[in-house]
């Protein structure tokens, strides 16, 4: 008797000194897996920023992910959203972007199996609309957006702004602009060169010559730049819907022995550490980007959602702005947004199941505050 009241006491005692390992949230709740379906390769610059600070936040949250490359083939990620969807131990939700119009395909397989769905990076475009998230497919949960038209058009808007600066005119004192936009059928290409067309339309200082398909592709941009320039030997800007393809438009400026940021203006958008590294040379006057942390922001939304504390009480439709990187403040986001300084990010600060006195900020600057 005596011996088993000692190990009551002892017991006890553990207990109230904390001797025994503390029970954590992360070890009495389920641990989800989700899966991430993206356009590209393992070695896309944009995707890989993508699926790296998406999988710091999911390591913080607990959570397995699981990621699918396309390799620009949407018959291909079809196959992968129904193959993770179909395995024994099937995955607990799925993250895909609307990839060359395929949306309406993808959420099928979804609502069939009854598998949450997320959008992210590219929507549904006007003409193919579906009605809005837990309308037509209960399973599409949601879809967290950058904000592609305003992206377009504060590009286009910089560097109208740096040719007047540098006096780049044409005799009719009209700064001449060629635009390359990616894949004609993606939404991120079609809603970008809408924002450069809006900016067009709102100046009567600039001049579009043309707009042309360079798919995403260096390469493309790089002989179409070429083209253009004879035939357009005024034209000053080259907007471009991605940094790569910028950047083949400084391949092609140098080439012709021309300077990149004085005799072409140039930028484009993902903030891809290429990009950032032109403009912090002065190659690229603005990467305009942000959307890259877009993956860890949807997995905070969907660990919420499994956990029982759903979205939906605020939105279902999620846009964000992306921000400029320039001269102004491209060396204080290479320091702060440095891969090594990801792991600093403490994304379970931004859950709200975990902390439901706060509401959502996806905002730079909370992010920039977590990283010393």
């Amino acid at each position: 008797m005596n011996h088993m009241r000692a190990v009551k006491l002892l017991a006890v005692f553990f207990i109230v000194t904390g001797l025994f390992y503390p029970i954590r949230a992360n070890d009495i709740e389920p641990r989800y897996r989700i899966a991430l379906f993206i356009t590209r390769g393992p070695g896309d610059p944009f995707w890989g920023m993508f699926v790296d600070f998406m999988r710091a936040a999911t390591n913080d949250l607990n959570m397995d992910l699981d990621v699918y490359y396309a390799d620009s083939n949407r018959e291909k990620m079809r196959q992968q959203i129904l193959q993770a969807s179909e395995e024994v131990e099937k995955v607990n939700a799925l993250i895909f972007p609307n990839f060359k119009k395929g949306a309406l395909s993808f959420l099928r397989i979804a609502e069939e199996k009854k598998i949450p769905a997320f959008l992210v990076n590219s929507g549904v475009t006007d003409e193919e609309f579906i009605g809005n998230p837990r309308e037509q497919f209960k399973f599409w949960i949601g879809e967290l957006l950058p904000d592609e038209e305003s992206a377009g058009y504060l590009l286009a808007n910089l560097l109208i702004d740096e040719a007047i600066r540098l006096g780049k005119f044409d005799p009719q004192g009209k700064v001449q602009i060629l635009g390359f936009m990616g894949i004609i059928s993606d939404f991120a290409s079609s809603e970008r060169t809408k924002g450069l067309y809006r900016a067009i339309n709102s100046r009567q200082d600039a001049f579009l010559r043309q707009v042309v398909p360079a798919n995403w592709q260096k390469d493309y941009a790089q002989s179409s730049f070429q083209i253009l320039k004879h035939r357009y030997p005024w034209a000053s800007v080259a907007w471009s819907a991605s940094d790569l393809m910028a950047i083949g438009v400084i391949d092609a400026v140098e080439k012709q022995q021309l300077h990149p940021g004085v005799d072409v203006i140039t930028g484009g958008v993902d903030w891809t550490a290429e990009g950032l590294l032109a403009v912090k040379t002065k190659k690229m006057t603005v990467s305009v980007g942000g959307h890259f942390m877009e993956g860890a922001w949807a997995a905070v939304l969907l660990y919420d959602y499994l956990h029982g504390k759903d979205f939906a009480d605020l939105q279902l439709r999620w846009r964000l702005k992306m921000l400029a990187a320039t001269q102004n403040n491209i060396d204080i986001y290479l320091e702060k947004l440095a891969k090594d300084n990801w792991e600093k990010i403490d994304f379970t600060q931004f859950s709200r199941h975990l902390h439901p006195e706060k509401n959502y900020n996806f905002s730079l600057k909370r992010v920039l505050s977590m990283v010393n």
